[in-house]
């Protein structure tokens, strides 16, 4: 399989264009098929089609991730949502929360304790008033539906 100039692009576009050229710097022979393979994929396949948002194709990518215990994916992709797709913090917070309840426990403290990390890596502060999160002040809000 070879790599396209398109599939170069589209992954470019979600990873950066230095990545793509690391990529060709640094590959080894041994990993280029795979590479390759990735690169086609991402940059041609649902993350390019333009028919899910990048921010719904980044938190089902993190539930799945976090679902099948991927969790060096899972931390890559909370770097991809905090700082290309455009998930508001609070949206990411809540889909913790979902996450936490219906995979248990332990991957929520897992996935609570990877989304810190990266928090901490990117310099974003884990005050939610202070990043103008509506969920703060307007927590006890009713539910869509509710009675």
């Amino acid at each position: 399989m070879s790599r396209t100039p398109e599939a170069e692009a589209g992954f470019g576009r979600l990873f950066g264009e230095d990545r793509i050229e690391a990529l060709r710097k640094k590959e080894p022979q041994f990993e280029k098929d795979f590479n390759d393979l990735m690169i086609t994929n991402v940059g041609t396949g649902p993350w390019s089609r333009g028919i899910l948002t990048l921010q719904q194709l980044s938190i089902s990518t993190l539930s799945l991730s976090a679902a099948s215990g991927h969790f060096n994916q899972f931390e890559a992709h909370v770097r991809l949502a905090l700082t290309k797709t455009g998930v508001p913090l609070h949206e990411l917070r809540e889909l913790l929360i979902h996450l936490t309840m219906y995979c248990g426990m332990p991957v929520g403290t897992e996935i609570h304790r990877i989304v810190r990390k990266v928090m901490r890596e990117l310099g974003i502060s884990g005050d939610m008033a202070a990043t103008g999160d509506p969920t703060v002040a307007d927590h006890n809000r009713e539910m869509p539906g509710s009675v």
